[in-house]
């Protein structure tokens, strides 16, 4: 497939020149850039003859390459420009960086890379709207929201978001330990973090604290303690946050199947049915 490989300097202004050779510490061999920099040759191939192909921006000018990915000489090329100690790509690790003068960017590396990210969003999505009212609302207290007083759809819009940049979708990894966890460790950190968010658990000079006790300076640290403590957990964090923080109200679910289409709707009973089946095995494994 024909791809294409743009080369920018990273100065605005000025003339710089990305020379067409240097020592590749992975094959222990001197490259190359010859033929107009269309193929790589080792310093046993180069001679007086060779004209060597480098490379001169000036101010904002940028280098344009069109390969086909197919061609093992045009993908050598893109391998020169990869790993050449002036060069730096954000998908590539260059193990032979010196200063990264120069940008390489693959523009289908992009695309895929964002529809790879909106997979991910989208999946997160799905899986938040599967959660009940109940859940969402716990949810929101993990992922640091205040939702006491929110409705269903307002859950729905701060933890998805219209455009997909809810709070569960930038937190991701918070949401995907919240909901890959185990119920007792899942409710754990909904109370710490509403305990936090209510005042119940204040923080003190860099650590948390309540009732003249240190838990910590992370919320991991008073979660950790929590779990380790089940008396001071549900003897008094517990209670203390039921006092200020209610079940949602149900008057509050304002949110109906067909506020999401019949596609969604079928994708979240199948998720539906796998955390059936999850929660089915754990409920065993615990037994």
């Amino acid at each position: 497939m024909i791809r294409k490989l743009i080369i920018s300097a990273k100065a605005p202004k000025g003339t710089l020149t990305l020379l067409g050779n240097y020592y590749d510490k992975r094959t222990r061999k001197n490259l190359h850039l010859v033929e107009n920099g269309k193929r790589v040759i080792t310093e046993m191939e180069y001679d007086d003859y060779t004209k060597q192909f480098d490379i001169l921006l000036t101010d904002a000018s940028t280098f344009t390459l069109e390969y086909d990915d197919s061609s093992k000489n045009e993908s050598a090329v893109v391998d020169f420009y990869l790993n050449h100690p002036l060069c730096t790509n954000v998908n590539h690790t260059n193990p032979n960086l010196v200063s990264p003068l120069f940008i390489v960017v693959m523009q289908h590396m992009i695309v895929e890379n964002e529809i790879s990210s909106m997979n991910e969003n989208l999946d997160t999505a799905i899986k938040c709207l599967s959660l009940g009212f109940d859940e969402k609302h716990d949810l929101a207290f993990a992922l640091g929201i205040d939702a006491r007083g929110l409705t269903h759809k307002e859950l729905v819009s701060r933890l998805v978001g219209p455009n997909l940049t809810g709070d569960a979708i930038k937190q991701k990894h918070v949401f995907d330990h919240y909901y890959d966890s185990l119920e007792t460790d899942r409710k754990v950190k909904v109370y710490v973090t509403k305990a936090i968010t209510t005042g119940i658990i204040q923080q003190e000079n860099g650590y948390y604290r309540v009732g003249g006790r240190t838990l910590g300076s992370q919320e991991r640290d008073v979660i950790d303690m929590c779990n380790s403590d089940k008396d001071f957990f549900y003897g008094f964090i517990v209670p203390e946050v039921d006092k200020v923080v209610d079940v949602p109200n149900e008057k509050l679910d304002d949110y109906v199947e067909t506020d999401i289409t019949s596609v969604v709707s079928d994708k979240l009973e199948g998720v539906r049915k796998i955390r059936a089946k999850k929660n089915a095995i754990i409920d065993k494994l615990i037994v």
